[in-house]
């Protein structure tokens, strides 16, 4: 990040804009990391999961 950038954003006058659909799908990520690390969820569901998010 270039130091006008760097600047800017911790002035809080850099945003950054998501669509609805970018934020669910974050949110979803989320939720399914954090099953993931409280040990709810094993590693295959977790990449079958992810997999979902972004596939078909």
């Amino acid at each position: 990040m270039i130091p006008c950038q760097a600047k800017m954003v911790s002035e809080g006058k850099l945003t950054r804009h998501q669509t609805k659909m970018i934020r669910t799908m974050h949110g979803k990520k989320i939720k399914i990391w954090r099953m993931y690390t409280n040990k709810e969820i094993s590693t295959n569901n977790l990449l079958r999961l992810c997999g979902r998010i972004y596939g078909p």
